[in-house]
């Protein structure tokens, strides 16, 4: 018998709850009762499901039963109640188990779930649905184990034919991500057969909603596909949501927004949809619509972690400084670029960041022979967590920068810890995005996007530098670049570790080995090629006159040409580096010197944090040889280095060697890493003024200004004296003034106020 607090909550859901969405049960369910529910539901007659689900809410069935029942009515934490007492009473029975790992599934809690699935395998041991269910955790969670498992499931004829459906709709998903097209048919063809043994159409709809996904993935309509799950389910969400996600994951955010919003015209209750479709209203910088649909998903499925977040960003969102440029345009005319930015931010990085992503946009634009058609929106988050919520919904990975088309998000410098972040090479390559996605109409593969991204910071950028980091090389003295085919599983399923990475390497060395052997133009006529919706294959074929087989190989002869005695010598460089580092921390400057030259000798392009030139500066500064250490930082800077403490150094003396321009343009490359160093503003500041570029120098201490510094009167001081020199005497007066309100007996802001009155007076 039921206990009263368990009747008292079936009693609520009978009078007020509604039938909701979940996931197909793909066999996982006996009772000929509960199926005749699900068969109506799956069926698209809601109504009649419903009316079934709450007729099993009493004592004459089952507490599984019943617990179903009340979840598929909606309210899940009354089943899991239900379902708790239902174990109770049948200790011994492993598929009550599933199911309720099954609902902890169902409201993101994974590692609960894979608890109850592993308690159910105690039980029975070759239960499938425990062992799909707990694989398909795992395979979440990125174990490479779990793939195997579900392909042991998908080709075992003992198992339940819905274990064997749904298994090879997973491997199927799996293929399409991989763009393994002609793979995913066959599994999808495998899964079709299987559900011919059975009689219940409705397992067929999972099967027809990945061939639509399928159909897109192969630039192919879906609308066939739909048609035929609809035709079993005309209420079936996901008919138009699983292609939904394919365009979203090539791009291709009309079409991505299109078929969600079909999804949840069909399926109001579709949250995940719903959710999507808010995503991808924010890609499109479209943050109302966005709003209405993340609260409708979040009413409907206030579990979902990735909801909470998302609503919290988008309050975060809305207190956002946008900055315009031009700041009046035209009614007529859009601006060329917004700025987004926290408020606390604004004043600091508005300056640099519009000056890069415009000077982006026009390089591009002629480079690419691709005018913009809409505003480039770019967004800097101060919280990397909160960028990472705006990119993904969820925080937790280490990306940097993201581009939806139009709109640009990205970390802030203060959103990452260390000097290694250089923002401005993040800014440079996603604004690069834009240019590919729009001039390829959204047609182009995640590797060829890439790619264009990262040769464009190597040739263009702020940096203009080859720099491909030490775990890539050392990935690859046992790892091998993927066929150009098929380079786009090295971002979406990557098998080992640093292979995303090392994909995006190998995306810019193929950019660069096109430029190199074939020209620069080429590379365009490939964009161009993609932006007709042809696949990798023709595109080399049409661009180059190739195959890719033999693109392949001459690919491979040139980076062995060009890198592969780095690869050869990688143990060897690393050796000196260390035995380098280990000198210099006696203090051994000669040893030290020797061994950094032998690395630098090897690799003279590595200039990261951990450079040999940076222990071959430091010994020679051990050895008080000024001009030789100032030599190395310089060689170090102009291959694309970029330490702030180095280079900080390197400008104080070059301003003291009266090489003004150059200490100018060293400390200007800094302020794409660290814009947020007092000391940097002032000393570039001050240069500046020096060298008459008093619009620059107000720049800087404007800057300074809005970094809160100790000294303001100071700071308004040397504003003062910029907007004098710039001939603002009005301006000047008032800075000025403030300045000895601050400091009334600030000596160099009284001379200046009386160079103003003699000015006025004059």
């Amino acid at each position: 018998m039921l206990n009263k607090p368990i009747l008292g909550l079936l009693v609520t859901v009978l009078f007020f709850a509604d039938v909701q969405a979940r996931e197909y049960h793909y066999g996982a369910i006996e009772d000929t009762n509960l199926l005749q529910c699900e068969k109506l539901y799956w069926s698209g007659e809601t109504s009649g499901a419903e009316t079934c689900y709450k007729s099993l809410l009493n004592s004459n069935h089952s507490l599984a039963v019943q617990a179903e029942a009340v979840w598929a009515l909606g309210d899940r934490q009354s089943a899991n109640s239900v379902f708790q007492n239902a174990a109770k009473v049948e200790p011994s029975n492993a598929a009550i188990l599933v199911r309720w790992g099954a609902l902890y599934a169902d409201t993101y809690q994974s590692q609960e779930a894979l608890n109850l699935y592993t308690e159910a395998l105690a039980l029975e041991p070759e239960n499938s649905y425990a062992k799909l269910a707990a694989a398909e955790i795992l395979l979440a969670s990125g174990e490479k184990q779990a793939v195997e498992q579900i392909e042991q499931l998908a080709d075992d004829g003992s198992v339940p034919i819905g274990v064997r459906v749904k298994a090879t709709i997973v491997l199927a998903n799996i293929a399409l991500k991989r763009d393994e097209i002609e793979r995913a048919g066959g599994l999808l063809d495998s899964a079709e057969n299987f559900s011919s043994d059975s009689s219940d159409d409705t397992l067929l709809l999972g099967v027809y909603a990945m061939r639509a996904g399928k159909a897109v993935r192969n630039r192919q309509n879906p609308e066939e596909w739909i048609e035929r799950a609809l035709q079993i389910n005309p209420a079936y969400g996901d008919a138009y949501a699983i292609p939904a996600y394919f365009y979203m994951i090539t791009f291709r955010y009309d079409e991505t927004g299109e078929y969600y919003q079909r999804a949840v015209d069909v399926q109001d209750d579709h949250w995940e949809a719903h959710l999507s479709l808010a995503a991808n209203h924010l890609r499109q910088n479209r943050s109302t619509l966005a709003r209405e649909h993340y609260e409708l998903a979040y009413a409907g499925d206030p579990f979902n972690p990735e909801l909470v977040n998302s609503l919290r960003l988008l309050d975060y969102y809305d207190t956002f400084s946008v900055i315009n440029y031009p700041e009046n345009a035209e009614e007529r005319l859009l601006p060329q670029l917004s700025l987004r930015l926290d408020t606390e931010e604004r004043d600091v990085l508005s300056p640099y960041a519009s000056r890069l992503a415009l000077k982006a946009i026009e390089t591009f634009s002629q480079r690419y022979e691709f005018d913009l058609k809409q505003t480039a929106a770019v967004e800097i988050y101060p919280n990397h967590d909160d960028f990472i919520v705006r990119a993904l919904g969820m925080p937790g990975t280490a990306l940097l920068g993201v581009a939806f088309g139009y709109v640009v998000a990205m970390d802030s410098p203060n959103a990452q810890a260390g000097e290694d972040y250089h923002w401005g090479t993040t800014l440079w390559h996603e604004v690069a995005h834009i240019f590919t996605l729009e001039a390829s109409k959204h047609n182009i593969p995640r590797w060829f996007s890439e790619g264009v991204s990262v040769f464009e910071e190597w040739n263009t950028g702020p940096l203009n530098a080859v720099r491909i980091p030490l775990h890539v090389l050392k990935s690859l003295q046992t790892q091998e670049f993927l066929p150009i085919a098929e380079l786009d599983r090295g971002f979406v399923q990557p098998e080992y570790q640093n292979q995303v990475i090392v994909s995006y390497m190998q995306a810019g060395l193929i950019c660069e080995f096109v430029r190199r052997e074939f020209g620069f133009d080429k590379l365009v006529d490939m964009l161009n090629t993609y932006a007709a919706g042809v696949n990798t294959t023709e595109v080399v074929a049409q661009a180059l006159s190739l195959t890719v087989e033999e693109f392949d190989a001459q690919f491979a002869k040139y980076f062995e040409q060009e890198y592969g005695a780095q690869v050869e010598q990688l143990d060897e460089w690393n050796a000196a580096r260390e035995v380098a580092a280990e000198a210099l921390a006696k203090m051994a400057w000669d040893d030290a010197l020797e061994s950094a030259q032998q690395a630098i000798d090897m690799m003279p392009g590595y200039v990261e944090i951990d450079s040999p030139y940076l222990v071959k500066a430091e010994a020679q500064s051990g050895k008080e040889d000024v001009s030789a250490q100032m030599a190395t930082l310089e060689t170090f800077w102009r291959s694309g280095g970029y330490q702030v403490s180095a280079l900080f150094e390197l400008a104080t003396y070059l301003n003291e060697q009266q090489r003004f321009d150059e200490a100018i343009e060293v400390l200007q490359s800094q302020l794409l890493v660290t814009p947020f160093d007092l000391e940097l503003h002032f000393l570039l500041g001050d240069i500046l003024l020096q060298q008459s570029r008093a619009d620059e120098a107000l720049i800087e201490y404007q800057v300074a200004l809005a970094l809160d510094p100790l000294d303001k009167a100071a700071t308004y001081y040397r504003i003062a004296n910029a907007l004098y020199h710039t001939g603002d005497i009005e301006q000047s007066r008032s800075s000025t003034l403030t300045a000895l309100d601050l400091a009334p007996h600030y000596r160099p802001a009284q001379n200046l106020l009386k160079s103003i009155l003699s000015y006025k007076v004059e």
